[in-house]
């Protein structure tokens, strides 16, 4: 008899989810609600972290203190200037982000307190950002 026929079922079946999850993450595949959207365009080289205190920017803001983005859903004008400040992260996940639209593909910290980028203006489509675990939970800037 093999070694894993000896095992509780839901043991077995929980450990080939766990499997399962592993190598979606591993792969590249990202949480559902920061899935990327075929029809968003390329990221643009205008963003900045820190706002350049544009006071026609649309002012947005993210709060990942309890530990998932809320919203994880913003919504901004395109080709208007947006400002999104993301909150103090306090948990491992939530403790960072990472933006390609806005040219962030380093994770940002956001232990110490707040960050706010910026960008002069993205066209329409829907521009995903992921958690510094790239994908474990994250959030999306959609722009009409």
């Amino acid at each position: 008899m093999a070694p894993w026929a000896r095992l509780p079922v839901s043991l077995v079946i929980g450990l080939l989810a766990g499997l399962c999850a592993v190598a979606l993450v591993g792969c590249g595949h990202q949480a559902a609600g920061a899935a990327s959207d075929s029809t968003s365009p390329a990221p643009l080289p205008t963003a900045v972290i820190a706002s350049p205190g544009d006071p026609s920017a649309q002012k947005l803001s993210v709060d990942p203190s309890s530990g998932y983005w809320a919203p994880d859903v913003v919504h901004a004008a395109a080709d208007k200037p947006i400002d999104i400040t993301f909150g103090k992260g306090t948990y491992e996940c939530a403790n960072g982000f990472t933006f390609a639209a806005f040219g962030v593909g380093t994770p940002v910290d956001l232990s110490h307190g707040p960050v706010t980028i910026h960008s002069s203006g993205l066209p329409a489509g829907t521009y995903p950002w992921l958690c510094s675990m790239q994908g474990m939970c994250g959030g999306k800037l959609v722009v009409q």
